[in-house]
């Protein structure tokens, strides 16, 4: 912007004598001039807006962020106060659009303070499904060699199974078998108990019987001896 020039002019007064003698007039100072930096001079909505403008022109991209910082500033210009609403509304369309949310692009135009009033940030892209694996063609050495590798694990997983099964089977049998003995063992135990009892039994019965042999035999003896003593 042109700076503005201001000019000084300066006079001199004609001055007396002490002792009254007419004053010779003097010729006019010329007239000064004082620089003012444009950087002092600051810039109206209606600057903002079209500088915004010219943005949206140069950059066809960003082009639709342009135009709504340019028109929350002439908003600004043309109506203050109604300027803080419709701010804070292109700053929520500006939000879904604006690679960084969290910032104003256009402070001069959408104060940070009116940002933060917009709420929160466009939410986050989904993420994008992975793309599906391509199946690679198996070249015939490699196609055969999986294929006998396959054959290979069902085989093992065969042999595995039999030589389970074999061994399932095999304490099977063992353990009738240990069950068997266990049981023909405890039978010959009790069969030896019983004889054992019916031996002692055997012996109380026959040493009852030989008692009982024994006093018959003497009480016969004493009957015999009675009678032949007195003749009966």
């Amino acid at each position: 912007m042109t700076p503005f020039r201001f000019a000084a002019l300066a006079l001199f007064a004609t001055t007396a004598t002490i002792t009254g003698a007419q004053a010779m007039p003097q010729a006019a100072a010329p007239i000064a001039t004082v620089d003012i930096p444009a950087s002092t001079i600051l810039p109206t909505e209606t600057d903002v807006a079209r500088t915004y403008q010219d943005k949206a022109q140069a950059d066809p991209a960003g082009a639709q962020v342009w135009t709504a910082c340019a028109a929350a500033a002439t908003k600004r210009s043309a109506s203050p106060t109604e300027a803080d609403d419709f701010a804070v509304q292109m700053a929520k369309v500006l939000k879904l659009i604006v690679p960084d949310p969290a910032r104003s692009p256009c402070e001069d135009a959408i104060s940070p303070a009116l940002w933060a009033a917009a709420g929160g940030a466009r939410p986050a892209p989904a993420a994008k499904p992975l793309p599906a694996p391509v199946a690679k063609p198996v070249p015939a050495v490699e196609a055969e060699r999986l294929r006998l590798a396959e054959e290979a694990a069902r085989a093992e997983a065969a042999e595995r199974a039999r030589v389970t099964d074999f061994n399932r089977q095999a304490a099977a049998r063992a353990k009738a078998d240990t069950d068997k003995i266990l049981a023909d063992q405890q039978a010959a135990v009790r069969a030896r108990d019983d004889y054992r009892a019916a031996q002692a039994q055997y012996q109380t019965d026959k040493a009852r019987a030989d008692a009982a042999m024994a006093a018959q035999a003497e009480y016969d003896r004493q009957m015999r001896e009675y009678r032949a003593k007195y003749g009966k």
